[in-house]
């Protein structure tokens, strides 16, 4: 086991982010009944080291090799595709091929086509964690540019809730403690929140990771 979780770290780099505080949410939806991303509010997280890109193929397969586990979509025989914005199930796609269509994805790039339940288990696995809500916009906001323009959509740790950032604590915020559905965030937006069950795949969800052993291997930014 050691080996091949010793692979998949070395296929990532790894940003360490100070202690920040930092403007979270957006207005833009203010006054509408359904505004899930206001108001605005101060909130502060701790210092972390996140990869600096999600969770690649090739870091994936190693899991897949060492554990033998089935992501939700292998098991399942299915997975949706999404293609200008409109999400089809299909039958076919995998975290191999995440567009269904027999082409098998670059190692290097984002695997695809995991469950958050997929995205635990690596977790768990590598010695890692998902981010929260609140890590996930304090690296897109201040430290990670490239979350800022990406398509994809990456899972995060929180139960998704449309009312409780409202009054939720304002240090290292996780959100609330149950729910059916969990929060993944991006898609070209820094405070869009799209709740999915958490055993959905699609060719667009994927996930990065915040490490939980110390190294002197990482950049500081």
């Amino acid at each position: 086991m050691r080996q091949f979780v010793d692979a998949a770290r070395a296929t990532m780099q790894w940003i360490d982010l100070p202690m920040l505080r930092f403007s979270m949410g957006s207005d833009r939806l203010a006054g509408t009944p359904n505004d899930d991303e206001g108001p605005v509010r101060d909130v502060s997280v701790g210092s972390m080291s996140v990869s600096a890109e999600p969770v690649s193929v090739q870091a994936f397969a190693a899991f897949v090799e060492d554990t033998s586990v089935q992501t939700i979509a292998e098991r399942e025989g299915s997975g949706f595709v999404n293609v200008g914005g409109d999400r089809t199930l299909l039958d076919g796609p995998t975290w191999q091929c995440p567009n269904g269509d027999g082409k098998e994805a670059a190692p290097s790039s984002a695997v695809r086509q995991v469950a958050w339940y997929d995205a635990l288990e690596f977790c768990t696995w590598s010695r890692t964690r998902l981010l929260t809500e609140a890590e996930w916009e304090r690296c897109a906001r201040h430290g990670i540019d490239a979350m800022q323009t990406s398509t994809d959509l990456e899972w995060v740790a929180d139960y998704y809730d449309a009312t409780f950032h409202r009054t939720e604590q304002r240090v290292n915020p996780v959100g609330p403690t149950g729910g059916t559905t969990r929060v993944a965030r991006g898609g070209g937006s820094l405070s869009q929140r799209t709740p999915f069950l958490p055993d959905m795949t699609s060719n667009d969800l994927t996930f990065r990771v915040v490490d939980l052993r110390p190294s002197t291997h990482h950049q500081t930014r």
